[in-house]
């Protein structure tokens, strides 16, 4: 059909998998061959080999399969694998935790003839897939051509001379001979891809007056290590993301770029300690590596190679950039600092608050991090059996999420509210006491808490919220109470030990997918609407 396009390329792994993640993505790429279009074929992946070819079959073009991935993964079940919505959802879940990225470089044939290379990434609830570069293939075979037609470089070295104007696009693309790099005066701008995947560049002299840097300009320069940006050049989405080995950038007043957006040029770039912004700069300031907003009172990016104990500078009253810092270990939050965003995705190992004493906002007790009046208890990550402090009344939305080594916790009467992802991820967590006079959970509290036996739902509490114990694959015991009177979507999903469930009459109110993958639960109650829910979704019931 003239309206099928094949095609061949490769599949990478980025960010820093696991043996968790992969084996949660291995059989969701299996169930993405979908009929005539999908992922048809591929080869093997592992930790230890992260990069594998693969075919693929689309409608008109393949970026346009990828861009149905995930709506397809959710209603499309004629391959010959599937995945269950709990399969699927940990895996988006995962990547988003982990800021992890499926890379698709790949000639799109046929009515195409495109090379393109796109990410899959996760917004937490779905999978996207984002074009970083899209590139006639004539272009780039005639680039390829130039590079093995080009002149050799005398030790590694090019010089581009002056009056050049443009470096073209992927002018000197995959030229893995090239080691240093100088760009002449009177170079205004660096085409997207230009130099992209020079696996061998260590360093590069930017001209004065370069007025641009476009999108993967430098992308995938793997052996880059410092960079010098020249002043008034303006950076543009991921021109040097992926270079794995940058540690340093120097960037002088004038330069313009944005950080804590998708169009910061430096992503995937996991080994920078420091940006150093030049006085003068009108966004951005730069304290012990730490980057800040121009009057110095906002953290907008923390370095992902910062490691240790890092200290919020004393200007400090809000910080939200401390994500994808596998290395850190301990936040020091100063005076000023009233702020935080409690995420810290991707940072596994910070373990450790500490605040000043005079801090009106927060306070820390042996590590554990509290709001100011004690009521509110915002992030810890102590192992083993945790003891909540009588006195607490929230426990805040992500306060134990990715506490892997929390096998217990018992809260005090005093605590009424649990917010979203609270114990999110916390896979070796498998005893929980609630108090009685919880009245309030929130989106996913114990999503993903393989290890969690059992649960029994306290009597104030009225809804269950979505998500609730999603991923919970060793519950097998739960208790609902009188006066509960809303499941939402997708409750239990994936509770697949969960063999029994009596659901009080006072439930008015059971959403999509409450049961989704339960596949041997028995319904049990007394009520009319939960028996018609069960008899319209077959799932099996019994009348008390």
């Amino acid at each position: 059909m003239a309206n099928i396009t094949e095609a061949h390329g490769t599949l990478t792994l980025v960010g820093p998998w696991t043996q968790e993640s992969l084996d949660a993505f291995l059989p969701v790429l299996d169930c993405w061959a979908f009929g005539q279009f999908g992922i048809m074929e591929h080869g093997p992946l592992s930790l230890a080999q992260p990069s594998t070819t693969f075919w693929g079959c689309g409608r008109w073009s393949f970026c346009g399969t990828l861009e149905k991935l995930d709506i397809w993964t959710r209603t499309d079940q004629s391959g010959p694998h599937h995945v269950t919505m709990q399969q699927y959802e940990r895996l988006i879940q995962l990547m988003y935790r982990d800021e992890l990225k499926i890379c698709f470089e790949y000639d799109d044939q046929d009515d195409y003839d495109i090379h393109e290379v796109g990410y899959l990434e996760s917004s937490r609830t779905e999978l996207f897939y984002r074009v970083t570069t899209s590139v006639d293939n004539r272009r780039r075979r005639a680039a390829q051509k130039r590079a093995r037609k080009g002149p050799a470089l005398s030790g590694g070295e090019l010089v581009v001379p002056a009056g050049t104007g443009t470096v073209k696009r992927d002018a000197f693309r995959s030229r893995t001979d090239l080691v240093r790099l100088t760009l002449s005066p009177g170079i205004k701008e660096i085409g997207s891809g230009a130099f992209q995947d020079c696996t061998n560049l260590r360093c590069v002299t930017f001209p004065e007056g370069l007025a641009k840097i476009s999108g993967s300009a430098f992308a995938g320069c793997t052996a880059l290590e410092e960079l010098d940006l020249p002043d008034g050049v303006r950076l543009m989405n991921g021109s040097f993301s992926g270079c794995t080995a940058l540690r340093r950038v120097a960037v002088p007043a004038h330069v313009e770029l944005t950080i804590g957006s998708s169009n910061f040029p430096f992503d995937g770039c996991s080994a920078l300690e420091r940006m150093d912004f030049a006085p003068g700069h009108p966004k951005y300031c730069t304290v012990d590596g730490l980057v800040l907003n121009k009057n110095g009172r906002r953290l907008v990016f923390l370095p992902p190679a910062r490691a240790g104990v890092c200290a919020l500078p004393d200007t400090v009253t809000q910080a939200e950039g401390i994500n994808g810092c596998p290395a850190l270990t301990e936040l020091v939050i100063p005076k000023k600092t009233t702020k935080l965003d409690m995420s810290f995705y991707g940072c596994p190992n910070l373990t450790t608050f500490s605040v000043d004493p005079g801090n009106r906002a927060y306070r820390s007790v042996d590590g554990v991090l509290f709001s100011r009046d004690g009521s509110t208890l915002l992030r810890c990550k102590k192992g083993g059996a945790y003891a909540v402090p009588d006195g607490v009344a929230v426990i805040g939305s992500y306060a134990f999420n990715q506490n892997t080594a929390l096998t217990a916790v018992s809260l005090p009467d005093s605590v009424t509210t649990i917010g979203s992802l609270a114990f999110g991820d916390c896979s070796s967590l498998t005893q929980v006491a609630l108090p009685e006079h919880l009245t309030e959970f929130n989106w996913q509290t114990f999503y993903g808490c393989a290890a969690l036996t059992e649960i029994v739902i306290p009597p104030r509490v009225t809804a269950l919220p979505a998500y609730l114990f999603s991923g919970c694959a060793s519950l097998t015991r739960v208790v609902l109470p009188e006066g509960l009177q809303e499941i939402g979507r997708g409750v239990f999903q994936g509770c697949s030990r969960l063999l029994e469930l009596t659901i009080p009459r006072s439930v008015t109110a059971i959403h999509d997918l409450a049961f989704q993958d339960c596949r041997r639960i028995t319904l049990r109650s007394a009520s009319a609407y939960v028996h018609r829910y069960a008899l319209e979704r077959r799932i099996p019931f019994h009348l008390i």
